[in-house]
């Protein structure tokens, strides 16, 4: 297990502040977003923070970039700023977040469309060693285990992965069936704890179902998992929930050794 931090965690604060919190709290890597820290396009600012981010001994884990698969937006800049940030791995999204669909249904005109796109940046990517990562999310085309699993095995290329995180409408059982389909093509965690309507709690009150996620995540091989939300934004929250991983992490770690 490897543990990190997404920017957009601290939207409010700098990419400096965000370094110092995460190097405090002995976190291993940083995912930038492409919505407020690294935005698309801007390259120097691209590589002035992955630079800043590796003098204070961290990686960037990635790029947490907004393009949306199956759009007329521009992989072309994500590309560029991913290679100014010096990571291989972009997140993008399984087509653009649409709270009126209707969930795991599609259409399959939309769907064959986002399939071609993520190959053609897929292949575009691979030219630079650089891995795409499907962000696993309501309201897209990966808001299920069945439907990540069918848009991953239609694109069928080796340098796209998946993201994972629980979803708010299925159940713990589900959400462990999910994963037990979905593991060979599960790459990087964003953790947080809230319920179906998005209210946030402290980490640790979800302890016996993080646990069992990444049980099950861990028995093949080791992932990153990064922070995504904490409870009001809170600096205090977030320490508190980073305390909670380094907890997990000795935990899975010592159940793997057989202790």
């Amino acid at each position: 297990m490897e543990l990190g931090l997404c920017s957009i965690t601290f939207r409010q604060h700098t990419p400096k502040d965000i370094i110092v919190l995460a190097k405090d709290q002995q976190l291993q890597a940083i995912e930038w977003g492409g919505d407020i820290h690294v935005p698309p396009g801007n390259l120097t600012r691209a590589k002035e923070i992955g630079d800043l981010t590796r003098a204070h001994g961290l990686r960037v884990s990635s790029y947490g970039s907004y393009y949306h698969a199956g759009t007329e937006e521009d992989f072309d800049a994500v590309l560029e700023t991913a290679l100014a940030l010096e990571t291989s791995h972009i997140r993008i999204w399984a087509g653009r977040m649409d709270k009126s669909k209707t969930p795991k249904t599609y259409s399959e005109e939309t769907f064959q469309h986002i399939v071609q796109d993520i190959i053609r940046c897929a292949i575009e990517a691979k030219k630079h060693a650089i891995t795409l990562h499907l962000e696993y999310h309501a309201f897209t085309y990966t808001d299920s285990g069945q439907a990540a699993l069918k848009l991953i095995q239609a694109v069928n290329q080796p340098n796209v992965k998946l993201y994972w995180q629980p979803l708010g409408s299925f159940t713990k059982e589900q959400q462990v069936l999910d994963l037990n389909m979905l593991q060979s093509y599960i790459s990087h965690i964003h953790v947080f704890q809230w319920d179906e309507t998005f209210n946030r709690y402290p980490l640790d009150t979800g302890e016996s179902t993080w646990l069992d996620y990444i049980r099950v995540l861990e028995q093949s091989q080791s992932h990153l998992y990064l922070m995504e939300f904490v409870k009001n934004d809170n600096i205090n929250q977030f320490n508190q929930d980073v305390q909670t991983l380094h907890h997990w992490k000795k935990t899975i770690n010592a159940s793997l050794r057989g202790e």
